[in-house]
C-alpha cells in the first residue's frame, strides 16, 4: 500500500493577525495533486486540523470540503486524529457527515468503532483499532488522538495503587499503543498514527506545548515493535524519531507559522509498505507555501533598500536592523510602503559597540515615537517633563498601568 501521511494543517492560524486561509488552502490543492499522482491508498491526517478549538466556519468549511476532495467519494479513505489544538467533540460533530465520503474521525482513544464498505475497500473498526481491506492487502492502523493525563487514567482505569497511578505519562502511553496494537499480525500492514510529542523531538516555536516540563514526552520505546510505520503530529519541524529505527515521523506542518520556521522546507511524506516488509518513506516537499524571511541588515538605509529591491516579491519579512539610534516612525513607514507583509522590525541597537538590552531598546523605541507623534501635532518637541509623565504611565510590557 502507498499512504500519505500530513497534519497539523491548523486551519484558521494567522501570521500577525494576517489571514493565511489564501494560503491554507494552495497546500492543501498541492496535497491532493501528490495524493493523485502518486495514486496513494490511504491518506493520513495526523492531529491538529484546527488552530482552536472553536474553529470558524470558513476553517470548518475548508476542511470538510478538502477531506472530502482528498476521499475522492470513496474512493481513498482518509484517516483523521484529533490533536491537542483541536476539540474532540467539535471533530466528531461533524464525524456521521464525512463517513459517507470516506473521512474517518477519531476524537478520542479508543472511541473509534466502524463496519463500512466503500468503492474499492472495505474498513471495520473496534475500540479505536481500524483494519482496511484494500487491493488485496490488510492495513491495520492505531489511532491515538492527544490524550491528557488524566483522561488516560480514566480509560485504563485507576488502582489502589499510588504508585501504579504515579507511572509516567509515557509508560501509560506505551500502555494504550500496547491496546491498540493487539491486532497487529505479521501479514499485515501495521501502522500507528498519533498525536503527542516523543523525547527529543525539535520544536520549532509555534506548536502549543503539551510537554510540561517534561512530563507529557513520549520515549522511542512506547510505540510497538510490530508497528512498521509510525504517523506523528505535533511538531510543526518534518523530522524522524531517534530510537525508533526510522519507523516513527512528524511529517510537519504544510506551512511555516513562525519566524523559526524559516529555515527548513515543508512537506508530506509519502510510505510505500509492505507487511512483514521495512517500510520506504519518501519525503515530497510542499512548494505553495508563502515564504517566511529574516533580514539581518548593518543600517536603516540598507533596510529601506532592501525593501525596495524586494518589493515586488511574496514573502513574509521579519527585519533585523543594526542601529546606534531609534528608528524613526517616518523610516518605518517608508519601509512598509515598499515592501509588504513586513511582520516586524527590530532594532538592534548599539552603544560603544556594546548592545543595549531589549528593554532599554523597548523603551527607547516608544520614547522616539511619542516625540515624533507629539511633534506631529503640536509642531514642537514635548520637553523632558511631558516625556517622561508620558512614559510613566506604560508599564514594563507596554501596556498603561
Amino acid at each position: 500500500m502507498k499512504i500519505l501521511h500530513t497534519s497539523d494543517w491548523h486551519l484558521g492560524k494567522t501570521l500577525n493577525n494576517i489571514t493565511r486561509y489564501e494560503e491554507q488552502q494552495e497546500f492543501i490543492d498541492e496535497i491532493a495533486e501528490i495524493a493523485k499522482d502518486e495514486n496513494v491508498d490511504i491518506i493520513l491526517i495526523s492531529g491538529d486540523i484546527y488552530d482552536t478549538s472553536n474553529p470558524s466556519a470558513m476553517a470548518e468549511n475548508m476542511f470538510f470540503n478538502s477531506a472530502v476532495r482528498l476521499a475522492q467519494n470513496g474512493k481513498t479513505p482518509v484517516m483523521v486524529i484529533a490533536g491537542n489544538h483541536d476539540s474532540p467533540d467539535r471533530l466528531l460533530a461533524g464525524a456521521d457527515i464525512l463517513k459517507p465520503y470516506g473521512v474517518l474521525v477519531s476524537g478520542r482513544p479508543f472511541d473509534f468503532n466502524i463496519n463500512e464498505k466503500y468503492n474499492g475497500y472495505e474498513i471495520t473498526a473496534e475500540n479505536g483499532t481500524a483494519v482496511i481491506n484494500k487491493n488485496g492487502e490488510t492495513a491495520v492502523i492505531a489511532l491515538l488522538p492527544y490524550v491528557t493525563d488524566r483522561r488516560i487514567d480514566e480509560i485504563i482505569g485507576k488502582s489502589d495503587s499510588e504508585e501504579e497511578n504515579a507511572e509516567s505519562y509515557s509508560d501509560k502511553i506505551a500502555e494504550l499503543l500496547s491496546k491498540l496494537s493487539e491486532r497487529f499480525e505479521n501479514d499485515t500492514i501495521n501502522i500507528v498514527m498519533a498525536h503527542l510529542y516523543t523525547l527529543g523531538g525539535k520544536e520549532s516555536g509555534s506548536e502549543r506545548s503539551i510537554q510540561l516540563g517534561g512530563s507529557y514526552s513520549v520515549k522511542a520505546n512506547a510505540f510497538p515493535e510490530k508497528a512498521q510505520y509510525i504517523a506523528l503530529g505535533h511538531l510543526h519541524r518534518p523530522q524522524t524519531v531517534s530510537g525508533t529505527d526510522k519507523r516513527a515521523y512528524y511529517s510537519g506542518s504544510p506551512l511555516p507559522y513562525s519566524k523559526e520556521e524559516a529555515v527548513y522546507s515543508k512537506a508530506v511524506n509519502i510510505v510505500e509498505i509492505h507487511a512483514g516488509e521495512k517500510a520506504k518513506i519518501k519525503s515530497i516537499p510542499i512548494s505553495s507555501s508563502k515564504p517566511i524571511e529574516i533580514w539581518k541588515v548593518n543600517s536603516v538605509a540598507e533596510a529601506i533598500e532592501k525593501c525596495r529591491e524586494n518589493s515586488g516579491r511574496s514573502c513574509y519579512v521579519y527585519i533585523e536592523i543594526k542601529t546606534d539610534r531609534v528608528i524613526s516612525l517616518e523610516e518605518i513607514h517608508e519601509m512598509k510602503l515598499l515592501k509588504k507583509d513586513i511582520m516586524d522590525i527590530v532594532p538592534i541597537m548599539e552603544n560603544d559597540n556594546d548592545l543595549v538590552n531589549v528593554e532599554e531598546r523597548e523603551e527607547l523605541l516608544l520614547k522616539d515615537s511619542f516625540m515624533d507623534f507629539y511633534k506631529k501635532l503640536k509642531g514642537a518637541e514635548p520637553n523632558e517633563e511631558i516625556t517622561e509623565l508620558f512614559l510613566s504611565v506604560f508599564g514594563e510590557d507596554g501596556e498603561v498601568k
